[in-house]
């Protein structure tokens, strides 16, 4: 079946091993998983771009990235693979500027780079004990978005007090200047003043 699923140019390379399954396997994965040299070059840009932008990345999820891309270059040409060296040079100069007293704080010790696996567990202990509840930010803005909702209401709930206070105050002054501040004006149906005195008709008219 193997031997059928195969172009015939790769069934005739199969042809001297096609009585051992685990030969004809590996035949096919060394042909179709092969990493080409015109691959490096992508790898080690990856390499280099790939860095630690926010504090809501675990930093190990970082270094396992880093090291997958620097395990397919080591496949294609192992002169090109990053040493432990050149990892941890990486990682202290690819960090987001919220690991920055992080650090001044392992550069103090002059052999901050010669233990990689030293280097990421500082890195990992520090994330969790200042930048794991980062994480909680979406939740904590949902609450902000809930406080704002409360805050118009509020805001609504003091401008109908506004209101009506400016309401009374306006009936008080009519019922002071011409004890109208219950009546109806028959000529614009507004209170507060009689229609002798309405503001809506001419001068002649409220005079007449």
């Amino acid at each position: 079946m193997m031997m059928l699923a195969m172009p015939s140019s790769m069934s005739a390379k199969l042809e001297d091993v096609r009585d051992d399954p685990f030969k004809m396997w590996t035949r096919i994965c060394a042909k179709y998983d092969r990493m080409s040299n015109n691959q490096l070059p992508t790898l080690c840009k990856l390499f280099s771009k790939c860095k630690l932008k926010r504090t809501k990345t675990e930093p190990d999820d970082w270094f396992t990235e880093l090291n997958m891309i620097n395990e397919k270059i080591n496949r294609i040409d192992p002169e090109f693979t990053n040493s432990e060296k050149q990892m941890a040079m990486h990682i202290m100069n690819n960090m987001c500027k919220q690991y920055a007293s992080l650090k001044v704080i392992l550069e103090q010790d002059p052999k901050f780079l010669d233990d990689l696996t030293k280097l990421q567990a500082q890195i990992q202990n520090h994330w969790e004990e200042y930048h794991n509840e980062d994480n909680d930010d979406s939740s904590e803005r949902e609450n902000d978005d809930s406080d704002d909702s409360d805050v118009e209401k509020n805001d609504e709930d003091v401008a109908m007090m506004i209101s009506d206070k400016e309401k009374v105050k306006w009936e008080r002054v009519g019922k002071k200047s011409g004890g109208y501040g219950d009546k109806i004006c028959s000529y614009c149906k507004k209170s507060g003043h009689d229609s002798e005195n309405c503001f809506s008709k001419s001068g002649t008219q409220r005079i007449g």
